[in-house]
């Protein structure tokens, strides 16, 4: 199997993209993976943004993501300004890179609408390698990101535009 994909949506662009690709997804818990190879993390967010006081789900799910990048490489992706860099200590955006597990980590931003999502959702990605390399970010047009996060549906809200998953497959290219 080719890159490691883990915590995706049940109806994940992952699966559509007919690429060779290990996808974990609710169904096949995240939690079970024990390979080495670098991964792809998409942890739920509610636990670690601005609406956590009313998230029912556990965070025990993103530091589980953050401990496999961190000890196989690969990066992780949530809401820009998410708590979980905090907790760990990672650089934000725009910070130097610093060293963990013989790997160097950081930071970049994009906003999802960039990459067709039909929100701006501004987005930290962490990106945990051996070798630190310039991460291009995309600027493409966002005149079709129109809508405000927090008044979509769930669904909505937790997509992965087809784009943005193609740019983490192309930044895992530079990982592996």
């Amino acid at each position: 199997m080719g890159t490691v994909v883990l915590y995706c949506q049940v109806k994940s662009v992952y699966k559509r993209l007919g690429l060779d690709l290990d996808i974990y997804d609710i169904n096949r818990n995240a939690k079970t993976y024990r390979g080495s190879k670098p991964v792809i993390a998409h942890p739920p967010c509610a636990p670690w943004g601005n609406y956590a006081w009313n998230s029912k789900q556990s965070k025990s799910t993103a530091i589980h993501a953050f401990k496999v990048v961190t000890n196989n490489g690969g990066l992780l992706e949530h809401p820009s300004h998410s708590k979980l860099w905090d907790m760990f200590s990672v650089p934000k955006p725009g910070e130097p890179a610093i060293r963990i597990n013989g790997r160097w980590l950081w930071s970049v931003s994009v906003c999802q609408g960039a990459y067709g999502h039909i929100s701006h959702k501004p987005t930290w990605i962490m990106v945990c390698s051996k070798e630190t390399f310039n991460t291009e970010v995309n600027e493409l047009d966002f005149s079709k990101a129109y809508g405000k996060i927090n008044s979509m549906r769930k669904e909505a809200r937790k997509s992965t535009p087809k784009r943005f998953a193609l740019f983490l497959i192309d930044i895992m290219n530079q990982v592996s």
